[in-house]
């Protein structure tokens, strides 16, 4: 839930942590720096959310060092407060387990791992990426993940991405009024239980 403005804020301020890291979007050779995290972040808010000279700025940088306590240093998730070191999108079998997520951050979390499973389009494209998701029935009943994954299974199958969605319930397919289009792309269904017609 954040304004025009707030999402602008976000956006510029996380190119500046990344620079002060030495981290540019456009070199990758710059990406094996140590990454920020997001105390960096919550600094800067705190810091322009102290200068009267930003103006409305100022107010933004208040509301979004609000929201980003939690996940700072002292907050309730300063666990995840740390740098990924051990995370490479380049193995041939990864698992990424979302059972025991804390709910105030599951769907930020869904959203990241979306993101990761995208960012397979240019691993390695020489060789095939088959995404399973169990209980997909989280990402279809949320309509932005839901067009995330349809993107994934349209768009991927050029760049040798595949997806396998299981869910115990195919009418999580119907939720978000996205059937014909799952339907339409893809070319196999694998049906199991007791008394099914």
């Amino acid at each position: 839930s954040l304004s025009e403005n707030a999402d602008s804020y976000l956006d510029e301020t996380l190119n500046m942590v990344y620079e002060q890291a030495g981290i540019i979007r456009e070199r990758p050779e710059t990406w094996d720096r140590p990454w920020p995290v997001m105390q960096n972040l919550y600094d800067v808010a705190c810091k322009d959310a102290e200068n009267p000279d930003l103006g409305t700025k100022q107010k933004t940088a208040e509301a979004i060092k609000n929201k980003m306590y939690q996940i700072t240093g002292k907050g309730i998730l300063s666990y995840m407060n740390r740098p990924t070191t051990d995370l490479d999108l380049s193995k041939d079998f990864i698992v990424i387990d979302m059972s025991n997520v804390p709910e105030i951050i599951k769907e930020f979390m869904n959203v990241i791992v979306t993101g990761m499973l995208h960012s397979r389009f240019s691993t390695d494209s020489t060789r095939d990426t088959i995404i399973a998701i169990d209980e997909a029935g989280v990402f279809l009943r949320n309509p932005t993940l839901s067009a995330d994954m349809l993107v994934t299974l349209t768009q991927g199958r050029s760049h040798g991405v595949y997806m396998g969605l299981c869910t115990h319930q195919p009418s999580d397919f119907t939720k978000n009024n996205m059937r014909e289009e799952y339907q339409t792309n893809m070319f196999i269904n694998i049906i199991l239980g007791a008394n099914i017609k």
